[in-house]
């Protein structure tokens, strides 16, 4: 009964307000096309979609002290698959591959040829926590893979997600930033150039259904067929 008068309200009143709402826990390198997706997700089903960005690692440590979210939409895949395994989580799904670039608008800077050029001119490049951030982490690993750590390390400024590793440097408190080419790709991320990280691996975009609705079920395949949006910031198919 009690359902039958929550459809009934939904019909008669539909532009009083959203019927439902989905409460959505997005890393920070997902913010522009996760508010375009949410948008339009919600004129077309009268769903509000309430979402609160992080680091991959900040928001999983929010799930686990029983914060509330219904999806959780990550920048990495093994912490959803924990969270399904431990039980937290429903079903696991994958959405986008994404990549790490290093990102300048510093007028001495944009012109180089090369990252590393980039780096050996740059006084303070902003980077992810690695700890907390798979952007930052595929950053950090790829320094130290080619040798590159060490020699840039001092110059390394911390941010706690990927979204204010660019905004450090999109403010010019650093000189460049590694960021996800999906930032590099923003009306912001336009202002500056971007380098590619060669051979540095992708950041593959997992997620989980924490809990099970199916506007929540409804609104991850919306995600995944929102293809215009990917394109226009650079994400793959995972």
């Amino acid at each position: 009964m009690k359902f039958l008068i929550t459809v009934l309200i939904c019909l008669l009143f539909p532009f009083y307000g959203f019927c439902e709402e989905l409460k959505v826990a997005c890393a920070a390198s997902f913010i522009l096309p996760m508010k375009e997706i949410s948008k339009s997700f919600e004129k077309k089903n009268n769903v509000k979609v309430i979402v609160s960005f992080g680091s991959t690692g900040m928001l999983y440590n929010q799930i686990k002290n029983y914060d509330s979210y219904d999806i959780f939409f990550a920048a990495d895949t093994v912490i959803p698959e924990r969270l399904v395994n431990t039980g937290a989580g429903k079903d696991f799904f994958l959405y986008a591959r994404g990549k790490a670039v290093l990102w300048t608008k510093a007028e001495n800077l944009k012109n180089l040829e090369h990252f590393e050029d980039v780096l050996q001119n740059s006084k303070s490049i902003s980077i992810a926590l690695p700890q907390a951030a798979p952007y930052g982490k595929a950053a950090y690993d790829y320094l130290k893979e080619k040798g590159l750590l060490s020699k840039y390390k001092d110059k390394l400024f911390i941010g706690k997600n990927v979204f204010q590793s660019f905004q450090y440097a999109f403010t010019g408190l650093t000189d460049s930033g590694f960021c996800a080419l999906s930032q590099a790709l923003s009306e912001k991320g336009k202002t500056g150039v971007y380098f590619f990280l060669d051979e540095c691996r992708s950041v593959i975009h997992g997620g989980c259904i924490l809990e099970s609705k199916k506007a929540a079920y409804d609104f991850v395949e919306y995600v995944k067929k929102s293809k215009d949006i990917f394109k226009k910031y650079g994400y793959e198919k995972p």
